[in-house]
């Protein structure tokens, strides 16, 4: 990439780098302070810069969840061994099995016992509860063409604030033979926070391997004992409680797009023109990004850090990566990617 046009610096080069760089720090930045989407810059008493759009996921409240496609976010999570706010909250390209946000229990996916409520936010289990994936149609990892990988963000709590769950398991089951993939004891917390857990299935070995928050992947667990069905199940103690925000997958039939799509925001002035970026632990040609000016009525192609004219201009700023699932799944590491953080800048 040219940063000079001839024997002078190129304006439009320039804004490609240092445009990216700074999306990229201003979206780490909303991650540690778990703040919301920040749709302008305030620098001191100079005023607003009415031109930058950015989310580093320490908030869900700035994501289009009517056109999103993939899981959504809930709150920023903490370290899963210390309990202190880290940067480790993602978007996870994948497909969604449930969002946990319309306030009511999907039959269709989840039979239960006990006490178990939906919000818009998340699932709740109350102590000496269960949710299982064989409902009416069910999610039955068994019945995938092959190896398949599940990513959810949860929370374990009991007695008082701050202490760990009790017995609070996740479980593969087929109803009768249940084989326990992780008790949620040490490594939970109380409030809004969560952690990141991914069960990786490798269908020919029949077996699974469970990872927690940025850990490796664990030994493999055996599930060769659960015949017919592979369901997901969810149980708590008798003192424990469990929420759950989001539950997302990718299956050897796993095919197409999904989308990330940002809501609109106004700015004060006509925008004709943008950078997009993103952060990604993909390949970036396996995401497509697109800015609109227009409140999302029309969107135009954009390359991650190219200045980008934008078809219709426009002061309603939106952002949207259509990104492709994975072509092949590994029963043995993790497969699902991540976007860390993303931003555009708009001009005009």
């Amino acid at each position: 990439m040219a940063i000079k046009n001839g024997n002078l610096a190129d304006a439009t080069e320039i804004n490609k780098v240092l445009l990216g760089a700074t999306l990229l720090g201003l979206g780490n930045q909303d991650k540690i302070s778990g703040a919301s989407i920040t749709h302008s810059l305030y620098l001191g008493n100079a005023g607003k810069m009415d031109a930058y759009y950015w989310d580093g996921f320490g908030s869900g409240d700035k994501i289009d969840s009517t056109n999103t496609t993939l899981p959504l976010v809930g709150g920023l999570q903490p370290d899963k061994d210390s309990g202190v706010d880290q940067v480790t909250q993602s978007v996870y390209v994948c497909e969604v099995l449930d969002n946990f946000n319309d306030s009511s229990v999907d039959a269709t996916i989840w039979s239960t016992t006990g006490t178990v409520t939906e919000d818009t936010e998340r699932i709740y289990l109350a102590a000496s509860s269960s949710l299982t994936s064989n409902g009416s149609t069910g999610f039955d990892l068994k019945s995938f063409g092959g190896d398949s990988e599940v990513v959810l963000n949860i929370n374990a709590v009991s007695g008082g604030a701050g202490s760990p769950g009790s017995t609070s398991k996740i479980i593969i089951s087929n109803g009768i033979t249940d084989v326990d993939l992780l008790t949620l004891l040490t490594q939970t917390y109380s409030g809004n926070k969560q952690y990141t857990v991914r069960i990786v299935v490798d269908k020919s070995a029949e077996e699974v391997r469970v990872a927690q928050g940025n850990d490796d992947l664990g030994s493999a667990i055996d599930i060769s004992s659960v015949t017919t069905n592979w369901y997901l199940k969810f149980t708590t103690g008798d003192s424990s409680q469990v929420y759950i925000y989001f539950i997302g997958y990718v299956s050897e039939d796993s095919t197409g797009t999904v989308d990330l799509v940002s809501e609109s925001n106004t700015f004060l002035s006509t925008k004709t023109a943008g950078v997009l970026t993103w952060d990604y632990t993909g390949t970036d040609s396996d995401i497509a990004g697109s800015l609109s000016a227009n409140s999302g009525s029309a969107y135009t192609s954009a390359t991650k850090n190219i200045w980008t004219t934008i078809g219709t201009s426009g002061t309603g700023a939106k952002i949207k990566l259509t990104c492709d699932l994975p072509s092949t799944i590994d029963g043995t590491t993790k497969n699902i990617k991540e976007i860390k953080m993303w931003g555009a800048y708009f001009d005009g």
